[in-house]
This record gives structure tokens, C-alpha cells and sequence, in this order.
């Protein structure tokens, strides 16, 4: 055993559960992000009579204010503090 485990005690596989929360978190961002794209042509362009320059608004709206918001993310993460890091993750969906 190392000098570290030595003086912390026992490791344990909690690093291993956060890193899975945090890939299944990734992996429902990015399968949110597909469903507008995948449902586009067959549900909302008919329901609401859109058209292909609407989607092409509502993805750059998006983006733009993704952008932004990321500008600022992390400012607030350090305004939060270390303990509360992980729920804004998770809330944030990532």
C-alpha cells in the first residue's frame, strides 16, 4: 500500500460511481440534443407549420445562448463552492 492509502484509510469505488453519473449525464445531453433533430420533420414542422429556416433559428438561438451561458458557468460553480459542485453538474445536465 501506498504512503497516501496509508494515512486516508481504505479507498473507495466512490470516484467510480461520480464517473458514471457523470457519463450517463454527458449521454442524456447529447440524446436531448438529437431528439429535435429526429423528430423535426415527422412531429413539429407539421404541427406548428415550421419550416427548415425556423429549425435553423431555433438551433442558432440555442446555441448562441449556450455560448453565453458558458461564459459565466464558471464563475458560479466557484461561487457555489467544491461541495455543491457535483449537483450543479447534475442539474446542468453534464
Amino acid at each position: 500500500m501506498s504512503t497516501i492509502q496509508n494515512t486516508l484509510g481504505k479507498m473507495t469505488n466512490y470516484r467510480w460511481t461520480i464517473c458514471a453519473m457523470l457519463f450517463l449525464a454527458t449521454t442524456v445531453n447529447y440524446l436531448d440534443r438529437q431528439v429535435l433533430s429526429l423528430t423535426w420533420d415527422e412531429f413539429i414542422k407539421p404541427e406548428f407549420h415550421w419550416d427548415e429556416s425556423h429549425y435553423g433559428t431555433i438551433t442558432a438561438v440555442f446555441s448562441f445562448v449556450y455560448a453565453a451561458c458558458m461564459l459565466f458557468a464558471g464563475r458560479f460553480v466557484d461561487w457555489l463552492g467544491s461541495k455543491k459542485d457535483i449537483y450543479w453538474l447534475l442539474a446542468c445536465g453534464r
